[in-house]
């Protein structure tokens, strides 16, 4: 008899047991909830802060691709006048307006 009345103190010690750990498991998970939470928060400024990154350097290479591209229409059509020039004037340039010629063609070349 003793030995049956010893299992069933001891069951109910487990049990009280068991039931005292039950809080702090339930805390435990709400603590480890709420860790993921932030990590999770954390996670999605840094990815967040790389696509505003990306999106501002996309952004200004296309800007440097239009500026680029408009600045070198007015540079074509000096370049243009200049051709017309030449052909006109021919041997009638003087050596400075020569040296001019000389000074856009070259910068024309280092455009490319």
């Amino acid at each position: 008899m003793f030995i049956i009345e010893a299992y069933y103190s001891s069951e109910d010690n487990f049990d009280e047991q068991n039931q005292s750990t039950r809080p702090r498991k339930s805390e435990f998970e709400t603590e480890v909830k709420e860790k993921e939470a932030v990590i999770l928060e954390l996670k999605t400024k840094r990815y967040s802060t790389m696509l505003i990154s990306l999106n501002k350097q996309r952004t200004t290479e296309q800007f440097a691709h239009v500026a680029s591209h408009d600045l070198r229409e007015p540079l074509r059509m000096i370049t243009s006048y200049i051709t017309i020039l030449q052909n006109q004037l021919g041997n009638s340039l003087t050596i400075q307006q020569n040296e001019f010629m000389v000074l856009r063609w070259t910068g024309k070349a280092h455009e490319h």
